[in-house]
């Protein structure tokens, strides 16, 4: 039996991570966590920030049983690190069997937003406090900011305030909230993440329109994504992604309109949709490009070829 896509990647990583040896590796776990590739690692900090409906081909719709499949990620008496207020039951139970010290959004740290910029409170293992105050907004969710400013305090790398404050203010993730000119990107491909996007874009000052470039996998929530966004994009075109788990944007189209939401036009791939809407797109409008990985990473590729 061969080894998945995703499988030989996870070797590779780990062999590159074993040869170059670095002080800290960090691991992203895929598809659920129990019995996701990454979790062959014993990891010596478990983190699990948010859960939400995805994946439910595999994991169900069942918020505790996604939550039981993603503690499968925590260890024996090994310190957990949670991004979020609530999780499921099933979360707490397996820290509690496993006897895992946890730390917890809004008890053990927190971010505190507060006059243009924000405050992170953490602790370390011994239960010693620290506070950073005056740090810049990254662009990214201020929850994940404290989560990892948490574990770097856990492993004993305290932070350091101005190399924090650099950090944050130069972190860039392609893909993330990433824009060039009026083209906004993010890889947002569930409700959750798009209704982050949605309020991060609220916070913007208006264009005259905003349009949503989007291509969304066969096995995702495409109205309730369509639905998130809502508030933050005006009008849609439709991209179709290839492969196994693809959706034509014909049925991408469809379940655009079945949400009342207007329709532009419908393109074959997200290269196709980018070369439509550079024709037509006004100096004062904007482009929200997501729904897929797979659909930034074409789109992606298409603008920067058009700008070199």
């Amino acid at each position: 039996m061969s080894l998945t896509y995703f499988e030989a990647g996870t070797l590779a990583a780990l062999w590159a991570i074993a040869q170059r040896q670095p002080q800290l590796a960090i691991l992203e776990v895929g598809l659920g966590g129990r019995l996701d590739a990454v979790n062959v690692v014993d990891p010596d900090i478990a983190v699990i920030t948010t859960i939400a409906h995805d994946h439910a081909d595999f994991l169900g719709d069942d918020l505790d049983g996604i939550g039981f499949e993603k503690a499968g990620i925590l260890r024996q008496e090994r310190p957990a690190v949670l991004g979020s207020r609530e999780l499921p039951a099933s979360v707490s139970a397996r820290l509690e069997a496993l006897a895992a010290p946890a730390y917890w959004l809004g008890q053990a740290f927190a971010p505190e937003a507060h006059d243009g910029g924000w405050r992170w409170q953490g602790s370390d293992a011994q239960g010693a406090r620290y506070e950073l105050d005056s740090l810049p907004d990254p662009g990214l969710p201020l929850d994940n900011a404290a989560v990892a400013l948490q574990v770097l305090t856990l492993l004993g790398i305290t932070p350091q305030g101005d190399a924090v404050r650099e950090a944050l203010a130069t972190v860039s993730l392609p893909g993330r909230l990433q824009w060039l000119g009026n083209w906004c990107l993010d890889v947002a491909h569930n409700p959750h993440a798009a209704a982050y996007v949605a309020e991060r874009l609220a916070a913007r000052p208006q264009p005259a329109r905003r349009i949503g470039l989007l291509g969304v996998l066969g096995d995702k929530d495409a109205e309730a994504l369509i639905a998130a966004l809502g508030s933050a994009v005006d009008a849609w075109v439709a991209v179709g992604l290839d492969g196994p788990r693809g959706r034509s944007a014909a049925k991408l189209g469809e379940a655009i309109e079945s949400v009342g939401a207007p329709l532009l036009a419908c393109c074959d791939s997200p290269v196709a949709g980018v070369a439509w809407l550079r024709e037509r797109l006004g100096a004062d409008e904007e482009v929200l490009v997501c729904g897929s990985f797979l659909t930034v990473a074409e789109a992606l590729g298409a603008l920067t070829a058009a700008a070199d």
